[in-house]
């Protein structure tokens, strides 16, 4: 029948609860009557079906009973059915052959709801259309590298957004990245079986400040099951921690993640691989100069759990961000927090074996290797180090950067990082100071002191160099 009109489908969504209820209820079998009894009634059968609580029991209201069961919705019962009975076959093994029956039953009944009422396509179903590939199941039991790492990435660079329609409320899921990196919108639909004709490419609405240019966004969308549907990706990921919460301030839905402990430490390295490579950066510590992997996150308590669970020693930084809106014109100032992750994690993170974003890999062996600066690389060029070393032995770090113009830490960090040197106490350069006093130019060293002093006065000033 393809009567769709409210009363026909107010007539079927009746006539399906009901068979549903009275198969529980009446099942011939006292043994399986048991095992239905706590789904048997309208209020708690929405259950047994991985749907939300009263959405079965609503459908036989007068406000709901004319709107369609979505065939997503359906495909989702069927697919509670099966994993239930599965759990109870394990249970009682002497009532497998009655429960596999009873499965068929079931199902029959929702294959019959479908044949003859003929539910419109909702745009979850239009996956089956657009997107035939779809793991739709893709994040329901996260146990491989690749699975986790995605899912890492989406905490960083995904979204779910609330869509309303007619006949139901439905989830989108989105992924995005700058163009760039558009390799990585790539990777993820191959990883799902998203059909990759329907990446597209966006204008920002915001850039930095600095720039003041939109940029162009690479992205993939799609619908993902009736908020209802238990079993749909979307709700999958929400259970795994990608929260939301509605910001009454702003007046929308705000991404609030909680970190998941997913019971193995691997498996967690590569979802903080994956997430780095969304809102990770490959920065210089000020101090050293060296390599400092981090991330980013809008949400503190969220960089707290991850500091937790990896023992991280470094302290969560405040962060500010400036963006400019083209569509209304105006700068927005926002608050964010930065967690160095250390070179040990960062080392067991690059060992994971997945895809990740090339350019945030920093190779193994240039991790220790301390960042080259102007200054830095204007040393190298007038010391070597057994030179540098030399000189350290007579003259002191002080006068020595007071002649080439730069600061005290810049010449000590170099000797340090850079050459690997141990620079003597200040005490050692005190007792020098007064041995020059008392004895002038009959110093056993006065002949390198003469040299370096010389040769630090020939090179000149670093403000003064010809580049």
């Amino acid at each position: 029948m393809k009567d769709n009109s409210q009363e026909m489908i107010k007539h079927w969504n009746i006539w399906f609860t009901d068979n549903l209820l009275n198969y529980m209820n009446n099942h011939p079998d006292e043994r399986l009557r048991l095992l239905f009894k706590p789904y048997a009634s309208f209020s708690k059968m929405s259950n047994f079906f991985g749907l939300s609580n009263s959405y079965l029991q609503d459908k036989r209201k007068h406000k709901w009973a004319k709107i369609a069961i979505a065939l997503s919705l359906l495909d989702s019962m069927k697919i509670s059915i099966r994993k239930i009975i599965n759990d109870w076959k394990q249970i009682h093994s002497d009532l497998v052959d009655e429960l596999i029956k009873a499965e068929e039953d079931i199902i029959e009944i929702i294959n019959l709801y479908e044949k003859l009422f003929n539910p419109k396509l909702s745009p979850f179903s239009w996956i089956k259309k657009y997107h035939p590939n779809l793991d739709l199941n893709y994040f329901s039991n996260i146990k491989s590298f690749d699975q986790v790492y995605w899912f890492g990435y989406l905490i960083a660079d995904g979204w779910i957004t609330l869509v309303r329609k007619p006949h139901g409320n439905y989830y989108e899921i989105g992924f995005g990245q700058s163009k760039r990196d558009s390799d990585r919108v790539v990777e993820f639909c191959r990883a799902l079986g998203l059909n990759m004709k329907y990446i597209k490419d966006k204008l920002t609405e915001c850039a930095l400040v600095k720039s003041k240019k939109k940029s162009v966004f690479t992205v993939i969308t799609f619908y993902s099951g009736n908020i209802n549907d238990k079993n749909s990706m979307a709700n999958n990921l929400i259970n795994l921690g990608m929260n939301y919460i509605f910001d009454a301030n702003k007046g929308i839905r705000k991404k609030v993640p909680n970190f998941v402990d997913l019971g193995d430490k691997n498996l967690m390295l590569a979802y903080l691989l994956g997430f780095y490579d969304g809102d990770g950066t490959r920065a210089y510590n000020q101090k050293d100069g060296r390599i400092c992997p981090s991330i980013a996150s809008s949400v503190r308590s969220f960089l707290i759990q991850i500091k937790k669970y990896f023992n991280i020693k470094n302290t969560i930084q405040k962060t500010t961000t400036e963006r400019y809106d083209f569509n209304r014109n105006i700068f927005i100032r926002g608050t964010g927090f930065k967690l160095n992750l250390g070179h040990d994690l960062f080392k067991m993170m690059m060992s994971i074996k997945v895809k990740s974003l090339k350019r945030k890999r920093i190779p193994l062996e240039s991790l220790n290797r301390p960042k080259m600066t102007a200054q830095r690389k204007w040393l190298a060029e007038i010391f070597t180090k057994e030179e540098l070393d030399s000189l350290l032995d007579v003259i002191s770090p002080t006068k020595t950067s007071e002649l080439l113009g730069i600061h005290r830490e810049t010449l000590v960090s170099f000797a340090k990082d850079v050459y690997g040197l141990d620079v003597p106490s200040g005490s050692y350069y005190n007792q020098l100071a007064t041995y020059e006093q008392h004895y002038g130019k009959d110093i056993p060293f006065y002949s390198e002191l003469n040299y370096w002093t010389n040769y630090l006065c020939k090179v000149g000033k670093y403000s003064n160099r010809n580049d």
